[in-house]
């Protein structure tokens, strides 16, 4: 009779173990009564699933897509997998039903089993949308015509069956355009969602073999959509300057940029330098440093779908100097001992001459800025800003709006300034552009003007 009980207790005793630590007994397959749990998410064209068991593993996740209650198409997204687990991530393709299925609603249903003796099984139903249908784009604007160092102005229509995602223009290497909502830019006009306009531009010396823009459109399945535009496209070689630097020039105006540097923790504080090895690294470094400064601030202030209606004017009255597009090599003393860029057109004038804006827009920043001094920036709206450098002084702030001719500062001679000048730039979405071809009324009028009016007539007339 002891020996029964004795066997009775050890019995009961593993029974409750194996039920109560069925993992650290190795029970868990006969007392595993729950079913597993599933967690449906569609992602676009992918359907997410997370299966998971707290006891046993998961050896099997099948699903069923019908349509109407009819059409259905079944398949095994897991099977005896190896090694086996409690939790599975696991996704299905929704792309691959094309042809099996018609797009628009659809239900799923997900069917999970464990590992337990008794095989528990789980099943969830849930709502999904099938898309197929890549996004359809069409150029809209003709005669697209572009210099490197240029912009040009394409106008299309994008849009999806369902949802459209994302449009964007790519041009060359990682460069990417936004374009903007013609809607957004006329609002008073009855405009369908579908019509966009982006500005793009190339920098100067862009060679043919790597320029290839290219419109694309995405929708939230995934479905995608290119169309490369058809334009002429001229390249321009940099025009190459040799600048000579002077001892004079040197000792006035390297230390205080210099020390401009160790001050925003461009250089370390106890750099020694020599006025030509400052010049090197003022030129080079820190203008690096300050474009991308530039760039920030341009990106900040983001693509308004405010479309300037009329040629820009020149911001100073006077002759212009250095030109667009420059590559500098500065010799001293006949040797070269720096390189860089010119992105913009200078413009000498009497001292402190009257510099205004050169088209309507919200100023960005106003404030100086290392080489390029006392240094203003306005945004123009569609992606275009306008730098004014060498300022003697400003006439605005940041945050104000300015109107095409209002006085914002004058120029001067701070920063990297050999003498009194102004410092003039245009950007297209952070890309320098030549000013000469925004100040042409005739540019104007046939890439930007005209382009606008012949798309925009059908819903301006009557």
């Amino acid at each position: 009779m002891k020996i029964i009980l004795t066997l009775f207790t050890l019995l009961t005793t593993f029974l409750a173990l194996a039920f109560f630590f069925p993992v650290s007994i190795g029970s868990s397959r006969y007392v595993d009564f729950t079913s597993p749990s599933i967690t449906i998410e569609q992602r676009g064209g992918e359907l997410s699933l997370k299966v998971s068991d707290d006891l046993n593993a998961i050896v099997s996740v099948r699903y069923l897509v019908q349509q109407s209650g009819e059409t259905q198409i079944e398949g095994e997204i897991l099977h005896e997998a190896s090694p086996l687990m409690n939790t599975h991530e696991l996704s299905l393709d929704l792309g691959t039903l094309q042809g099996s299925l018609a797009e628009g609603a659809a239900e799923v249903i997900v069917t999970a089993q464990d590992a337990a003796i008794w095989g528990n099984v789980f099943r969830i139903t849930a709502p999904i949308t099938l898309d197929f249908s890549a996004p359809s784009i069409e150029v809209l604007s003709q005669q697209h015509r572009i210099f490197a160092g240029g912009a040009e102005l394409v106008l299309f229509q994008a849009a999806d069956n369902m949802s459209l995602k994302e449009v964007w223009l790519s041009a060359y290497q990682d460069k990417i355009f936004a374009p903007f909502k013609l809607i957004d830019a006329y609002p008073e006009l009855d405009l369908p969602e579908r019509l966009y306009g982006v500005l793009f531009a190339t920098p100067r010396g862009l060679a043919r073999e790597k320029f290839q823009p290219t419109l694309h459109a995405t929708d939230n399945f995934g479905n995608s959509t290119e169309r490369v535009l058809s334009l002429r496209f001229e390249e321009q070689a940099y025009r190459r300057t040799s600048p000579k630097l002077s001892s004079s020039f040197l000792s006035r105006k390297i230390p205080p940029l210099v020390k401009e540097m160790k001050q925003d923790g461009y250089l370390a504080a106890q750099t020694p330098l020599s006025d030509l090895d400052g010049f090197k690294v003022v030129n080079e470094q820190y203008r690096e440093k300050l474009v991308g400064e530039i760039s920030t601030a341009m990106e900040k202030a983001g693509i308004r779908a405010d479309i300037p209606t009329q040629h820009f004017q020149r911001p100073m009255a006077g002759t212009l100097t250095s030109r667009f597009g420059e590559f500098r090599t500065y010799l001293f003393e006949g040797k070269s001992i720096s390189t860089s860029f010119h992105d913009g057109q200078d413009i000498a004038s009497v001292v402190a001459d009257n510099v205004r804006a050169t088209a309507a827009g919200n100023v960005l920043l106003a404030e100086q800025l290392g080489i390029y001094g006392n240094t203003i920036l306005i945004d123009h709206g569609a992606g275009i800003t306008s730098l004014y450098g060498h300022l003697s002084s400003f006439a605005v702030q940041a945050g104000e709006t300015v109107n095409q001719g209002d006085l914002i500062g004058q120029s001067g001679t701070t920063g990297l300034a050999g003498g009194d000048h102004l410092h003039f730039e245009i950007h297209i979405q952070g890309v320098p552009v030549t000013p000469i071809e925004w100040w042409d009324p005739k540019w104007f009028q046939d890439n930007i003007e005209q382009k606008l009016t012949k798309l925009l007539e059908p819903y301006t007339s009557g």
